[in-house]
């Protein structure tokens, strides 16, 4: 069916899910902050990670990640509720939320994992005898929960195992290996927005000086921001969609951040009106700049996948490169007309020599060499595997390592995504770029 309705609509079936995933995320957690500070917890939680970039960016591929946030947020809720107050009844969703989580990535399974031993320690302080009956109510409903979301998968066993032992492969021999502890997660984390990030700081001393000593929520996102970022860091695989949990717990954690701060401020009852006014003002202006950056962010990133810029970049081919250039690519390039990607424009559609190599091939000044030798003139590829051989053309000249290959041909960026859609957001790494050899 999807040939005869055309890649786009699945496409776009894809980001309904997935936007849809992360919506409902969005509610989860904003509940979980009106449940700590009332209706301003919940519009300071809610807001905040609504304008989350990485939530938009994510919400528009159909990834497990969104899913996994799904999952997550559930289970933050649930988690909350039951530390609340516990019962038997509010337990058995926190293990429903468990199986949707674990049900959407491996790493989700974590979330089980950190619930058993506050079961156990919860429990054991009322009835000793009766952890191992309310452990079944946290464990059963998971399993339930994973079995009926991935029924497929005891039926097709094989495919199953061998997709997983193609992702611990591509994990253990990555082309382009991490050592650990994977210091990327920092330098990911610092490009979300430092006004956040300090926010988020704020709210997390808060906790530790134990404001708000009943605030389960503030513990609760915080445990699992340690949690999930350790784990990140023994990652050697680093995309920018893996940060997406922590991401979103730090600018939940910011938003309690604000709450506790407007909390604080108004504590003392006797403040005259006019000392109110003034830390109102202060308050809007503090929260006005933290939502400054990542609303721009989430605005850039929109204003990034509005516009089609393979068909951008198909036409400049057809009007500025000769009619006898020899342009390459890996399956991942997909420009309308070039290995059964129909355009969604019949009229643009690529009009040149193409060559395809396999998405396994490294960009590097080695291989880049042996495509010019080929007859290749143009290599399309996009700006992270650029930055990648810009990495390697570095380390040629300050090695003598001949396994980088020798060459004297200094390949020229000659067409990049259009200026509109520059931002100093990293996380666009995906953009084109064409390579002139």
């Amino acid at each position: 069916r999807g040939q005869d309705d055309g890649y786009q609509r699945v496409t776009m079936s894809g980001r309904w899910v997935s936007a849809t995933f992360a919506a409902i995320s969005v509610v989860f957690l904003t509940l979980l902050g009106w449940r700590a500070f009332g209706l301003l917890g919940a519009w300071c939680v809610g807001l905040l990670v609504m304008v989350c970039p990485i939530v938009g960016l994510t919400a528009h591929f159909l990834k497990e990640d969104t899913s996994l946030l799904l999952g997550f947020s559930a289970f933050l809720l649930a988690l909350d509720i039951w530390l609340d107050k516990p019962t038997n009844k509010k337990l058995v969703w926190v293990g429903l939320a468990c199986g949707l989580a674990a049900s959407a990535k491996y790493m989700g399974v974590l979330c089980l994992l950190a619930a058993i031993p506050l079961v156990i320690a919860n429990v054991k302080k009322i009835q000793r005898k009766s952890w191992p009956r309310h452990l079944a109510l946290l464990v059963v409903p998971a399993v339930f929960v994973f079995v009926v979301i991935n029924w497929p998968l005891f039926s097709q066993l094989e495919s199953f195992l061998g997709g997983l032992d193609k992702g611990v492969n591509h994990v253990v021999h990555n082309r382009n290996p991490v050592s650990l502890p994977n210091l990327r997660v920092l330098g990911h984390i610092i490009d979300l927005s430092w006004p956040v990030l300090l926010m988020a700081f704020f709210g997390i001393i808060v906790l530790m000086k134990h404001f708000r000593r009943g605030c389960h929520t503030g513990w609760v996102l915080f445990s699992a921001l340690v949690l999930f970022t350790g784990i990140l860091f023994l990652t050697p695989v680093m995309p920018i969609r893996y940060i997406l949990i922590p991401a979103v717990t730090l600018y939940a954690l910011a938003g309690l951040g604000i709450a506790m701060l407007a909390e604080f401020s108004v504590r003392n009852q006797r403040t005259e009106n006019q000392l109110r006014i003034k830390v109102a003002a202060a308050f809007a202006a503090v929260v006005l700049f933290l939502f400054a950056a990542p609303v721009y962010r989430s605005m850039a990133i929109d204003a990034f996948y509005q516009g089609d810029t393979r068909a951008e970049l198909t036409t400049w081919i057809n009007s500025t490169l000769d009619d006898d250039v020899v342009l390459a690519g890996s399956r991942k390039i997909r420009l309308p007309g070039v290995n059964g990607y129909e355009p969604v424009i019949p009229k643009i559609r690529l009009d040149r020599d193409w060559v395809t190599f396999s998405n396994s091939v490294e960009i590097n000044p080695s291989s880049l060499e042996e495509m010019h030798q080929n007859g290749i003139t143009h290599v399309i590829i996009n700006q992270g595997e650029w930055n990648q051989y810009l990495k390697h053309a570095q380390a040629k000249i300050k090695s003598t390592d001949s396994a980088l290959g020798t060459t004297n041909m200094e390949p020229e960026v000659v067409w990049r995504v259009p200026d509109r859609y520059k931002e100093k957001n990293r996380w666009l790494r995906g953009a084109l770029v064409v390579v002139q050899l």
